[in-house]
């Protein structure tokens, strides 16, 4: 437990660091080669049948990354220390998960998206126990401006043969996640003369390079005026 809230306080730090960045203070969360790294606590309730565990909250941490605005694939772990409901044992139940995410358009409440994946779960302490099963995620991606981003999220958790409890049944567990992430990478070019962007210009630091490149070769075949010449 103790390494655990030690990688928290780790990240906690160096998240609003890597927050910075050159780029303007518009939204550049969510875009296509992002690198997201964030924090979340979690609240999860169990199957009182198959698992037979107490509602507890959890934290954790997830790394994605955006392929587009549209797309992105994500590994997420998160720790819950609970304990039997009949016993009253404590239970160390940690998580892994890999998740492929689909995201809305923007709109004035965030980005709605709607994500599916594989869970691979160990329960320690009182139980000695393992469990495999999918599950499905929806939530809001809610930019604070910059590089900066609010998670807000629903998620179900789906286990085919859970072998806590015999005999060994289904089970689903219900759970809510609020998170603070940061992007790397990626997001709106930047415009390195402050200009501007130009139509059907992507990349602005490529293009305000080329435009420099052509002035100065405009430059170069203007005729040169005489002292006579000039006004």
């Amino acid at each position: 437990m103790m390494r655990i809230t030690l990688l928290l306080r780790v990240l906690a730090v160096a998240l609003p660091a890597l927050a910075v960045g050159p780029l303007p203070a518009a939204a550049q969360s969510g875009t296509g080669g992002q690198v997201e790294i964030g924090l979340l606590g979690t609240y999860t309730t169990f199957d009182k049948e198959s698992i037979g565990l107490t509602a507890d909250p959890g934290a954790g941490g997830r790394l994605g990354f955006f392929f587009n605005r549209t797309f992105a694939l994500e590994a997420r772990g998160d720790f819950t220390r609970t304990e039997t409901t009949v016993a009253r044992e404590q239970v160390d139940l940690s998580r892994l998960s890999g998740t492929l995410y689909a995201f809305a358009p923007r709109t004035s409440v965030g980005r709605f998206y709607l994500g599916a994946g594989y869970t691979r779960s160990n329960y320690g302490g009182g139980l000695d126990a393992q469990g495999n099963g999918g599950h499905v995620i929806l939530g809001d991606l809610i930019s604070l401006g910059g590089r900066t981003a609010l998670r807000l999220e629903g998620r179900l958790d789906f286990i085919p043969s859970s072998t806590i409890v015999e005999p060994a049944a289904s089970a689903l567990n219900f759970g809510a996640g609020v998170g603070l992430s940061v992007f790397a990478f990626g997001g709106p070019p930047r415009d390195t003369d402050g200009d501007g962007p130009r139509r059907g210009c992507r990349w602005l630091g490529l293009c305000d390079r080329q435009r420099r490149r052509r002035g100065a070769r405009r430059d170069r075949h203007l005729p040169e005026q005489s002292p006579g010449n000039r006004r």
